[in-house]
């Protein structure tokens, strides 16, 4: 159970679960994820900080942004960035902006991390949604353009997308988030 549970990235959640009865369980065990906890909290953390000084730039620029996944799940959802185990950081923007916004990430120290060139075929039936991946410090943040590759035959325009989003203070900053409705 206990190496299933930090397998499987539950560690974090299960020190939170089981912390009213933590005096119950065996010391190893509740040693065993309350460290998931820490090391989770501690990486994430640091990926927020980053996230928070590209924000705070994105929003000077005026350029809008909406955070994806787990570095808005952990905040919005979890309530605690302990809880929500985070790889990497995603980022959704304009198409027109990726340009200022690959500029504004390389000047801020984020290194282009440069994909396998695909074929002309590859790239017309999985033209992928986020082209972009930025490193720095062991943070990645993937930029994406849509939500979903262009090979799943789905139907929406960037316009529409935007069009379904509310600003929202995050993360010391103003992003856009989708509306409850098309979440749901």
């Amino acid at each position: 159970f206990v190496e299933r549970g930090l397998a499987s990235y539950l560690g974090p959640l299960l020190y939170k679960a089981l912390g009213s009865i933590n005096h119950s369980l065996p010391p190893k065990t509740a040693s065993s994820f309350a460290s998931a906890y820490n090391q989770v909290l501690i990486r994430n953390i640091r990926m927020y900080e980053d996230f928070k000084s590209l924000l705070i730039e994105l929003n000077r620029k005026g350029i809008d942004c909406i955070p994806m996944k787990g570095i808005y799940l952990a905040e919005a959802v979890y309530q605690d960035l302990g809880l929500r185990h985070l790889s990497d950081i995603d980022l959704l923007v304009r198409e027109q902006d990726t340009e200022a916004v690959c500029q504004i990430m390389q000047s801020k120290g984020w290194e282009l991390k440069v994909a396998e060139l695909r074929s002309e075929f590859e790239q017309e039936q999985f033209s992928p949604a986020n082209p972009f991946t930025f490193m720095k410090n062991g943070v990645v943040i993937e930029l994406h353009v849509r939500l979903f590759n262009l090979n799943l035959g789905l139907q929406l325009s960037e316009e529409a997308l935007w069009n379904q989003t509310r600003n929202e203070e995050f993360c010391g900053g103003t992003i856009r988030q989708l509306t409850t409705e098309t979440l749901v």
